[in-house]
C-alpha cells in the first residue's frame, strides 16, 4: 500500500518496494516467497517470532491457495535458518518452530537461507536437522 499511496514514507521506514506476489505468480510457473522472523528490519516488539511464523504460514496458506488454483507452485525461496548477522533474536527454537508451522502446506521447494551457523554450533545442526525432517514429512 505504501508503495502505490504514500512512496515518501518508504525512506522514511526504511522499508523498499517489493512488488506484489500476485504480479510474481502471474509471470511464472512458481512463486518463491522469503520468509525471515527476525532481522534488522523487523522492529523489536512483544510480538514473538512464533506469532510472526504463524501469521507467515498463513501468508503461505493463502499464496499456496492462489497458487494450486492456477496451476502453480509456492516455493520457499528463503527461510531463515539462523541469526541476522549480530542480531540474536533469532535462535534453532525458531527455526524448528517455523518449520512446524510451514509445513502444513505442501511446498515443492524449501530452500533455507543462512546455514553456516550450523556447521560450528552443535545446537544449531540439530536444529537444522530437525527441521528439515520437519519440513520432508509435509
Amino acid at each position: 500500500m505504501l508503495q502505490i499511496y504514500a512512496p515518501p514514507l518508504l525512506d522514511a521506514l526504511h522499508a523498499y518496494p517489493s512488488g506484489h506476489p500476485q504480479n510474481a505468480l502471474d509471470a511464472g510457473d512458481a512463486l518463491g516467497l522469503d520468509l525471515y522472523l527476525y532481522g534488522p528490519k523487523v522492529p523489536p516488539s512483544y510480538i514473538s517470532n512464533g506469532q510472526r511464523a504463524e501469521w507467515k504460514a498463513q501468508a503461505v496458506s493463502y499464496w499456496a491457495d492462489r497458487a494450486g488454483a492456477e496451476g502453480k507452485q509456492v516455493w520457499l525461496a528463503e527461510m531463515q535458518a539462523q541469526p541476522w548477522g549480530t542480531l540474536s533474536g533469532f535462535g534453532p527454537a525458531d527455526l524448528i518452530d517455523s518449520a512446524l508451522d510451514y509445513r502444513q502446506e505442501r511446498l515443492q521447494v524449501v530452500l533455507l537461507c543462512g546455514v553456516d551457523t550450523w556447521l560450528s554450533n552443535p545446537a544449531w545442526l540439530a536444529a537444522a536437522n530437525q527441521a528439515q525432517a520437519i519440513l520432508r514429512t509435509s
